[in-house]
């Protein structure tokens, strides 16, 4: 009898995979929580096809699934119809048409609202001093540290998302989410916030 996650063939199936890689990687970040707490450092490395600052130090070059947080102004096409006949035609005819107009302008309304946007998978590089994800449509983009007026790590989500002073909320997400979490948190409230925030304490304890 074969278990529900493998195929006849003893093979994991996709599902299983995936959730073997959120959890890998939640040890991953949970190791890494451990070492930047007992006073460690990260393993750095070289990058040879981004510039950076003199003095900004790698610390993971990673591909995560990328959001952004924003809404739209909403647009739509308004139909005016022009019906002769039998005043029941006519009826019908401008009926119809004032529907699908309004069923026009509450979809775009609904579309402008403010949600997550330019979801996509992103190389994201991570250093001392920000992190930079290249984008389909704009390449490299800079989100600075020191532009961070909020974040909310979610390793057992393995999902960090920060807010800006300059621009849009920021959302990452993927097999290393977790240390992405550890690194942002220790860079922007110090490391002994790894022990006391309560995402990360739910994650792994104290």
């Amino acid at each position: 009898m074969h278990r529900l996650w493998e195929d006849p063939m003893g093979r994991k199936n996709q599902a299983a995979i995936v959730e073997d890689a959120y959890r890998a990687g939640l040890q991953r970040g949970a190791a890494l929580r451990n070492h930047l707490g007992m006073g460690g450092q990260p393993n750095t490395f070289d990058v040879f096809d981004v510039m950076l600052e003199p003095d900004e130090t790698p610390l993971m070059d990673v591909p995560l699934q990328y959001g952004r947080w924003y809404g739209t102004d909403a647009t739509y096409i308004h139909n005016s119809t022009f019906a002769m006949g039998r005043p029941s035609f006519v009826a019908a005819t401008m009926i119809g048409s004032a529907i699908g107009n309004a069923s026009r302008r509450s979809a775009a309304w609904a579309a402008a609202q403010p949600q997550w946007r330019e979801n996509q998978v992103v190389r994201t590089l991570v250093t001392n001093q920000r992190i930079m994800c290249w984008t389909q449509a704009r390449g490299w983009l800079s989100f600075w540290f020191r532009g961070v007026t909020a974040v909310y790590p979610e390793p057992a989500n393995s999902t960090v998302t920060l807010e800006f002073s300059d621009s849009e909320p920021l959302r990452l997400q993927g097999y290393d989410g977790s240390s992405l979490c550890v690194f942002t948190l220790a860079i922007l409230h110090g490391r002994k916030a790894l022990y006391s925030h309560p995402a990360l304490v739910d994650a792994w304890g104290y």
